[in-house]
């Protein structure tokens, strides 16, 4: 009972496993070849299983490239000069750098993808916070050289600690629009 439990197939079994082996189109390589002479076959369904594997390994390296250049072209463009940081970022769940992670597959790149376009909307919420807080500095410069009838003691007063605003300077609570009426408030009146 032994001999039976490391006994080997039946023959129809070994035989039927040469036979899928010689299908057209098969990748299945049988290392029992029932005694037939039947070597150049399966060397050929063994250079055939290799060839396949490479094209796919060329195939799958193809496509993360691809996969990596797309997300950096819409990096740069969504992003500009931030694009190389948040690429290089981590984010939860991710493994290594963003654009690593996201050239490994398809899902990987639409999630990375959905992560660039909240990134882009930050930024653009950032970037127009600044050319309001610009704006807003641009016209209270304007106004404290008229009060002040200097630009040196309008640059002096506008970057001076000011108790009003807890010890901060005016050209730092610049914040846009909304901020202006205010800060313009604490600019000294002009004599007539």
């Amino acid at each position: 009972t032994e001999s039976a439990a490391y006994s080997s197939p039946p023959l129809s079994v070994r035989l039927k496993a040469l036979e899928v082996m010689t299908r057209h189109g098969s990748r299945q390589v049988v290392d029992d070849l029932c005694g037939l002479p039947l070597d150049g076959l399966r060397q050929r369904q063994v250079q055939r299983a290799e060839e396949h594997a490479a094209e796919r390994a060329r195939q799958q390296q193809q496509a993360e490239t691809r996969r990596k250049r797309n997300l950096e072209s819409a990096a740069l463009h969504a992003l500009g000069d931030e694009a190389a940081t948040w690429l290089a970022a981590s984010y939860e769940g991710v493994s290594g750098a963003l654009l690593e992670w996201a050239s490994a597959s398809d899902e990987n790149a639409v999630q990375a993808q959905g992560w660039l376009r909240r990134a882009e909307a930050i930024r653009e919420r950032r970037r127009e916070a600044d050319r309001q807080a610009d704006a807003c500095r641009t016209k209270l410069g304007a106004a404290a050289e008229r009060a002040f009838e200097s630009p040196e003691r309008a640059a002096l007063f506008l970057n001076s600690a000011h108790p009003v605003l807890g010890g901060r300077r005016l050209a730092d609570c610049c914040e846009g629009e909304h901020a202006l009426p205010r800060l313009l408030a604490l600019l000294p009146k002009r004599r007539s």
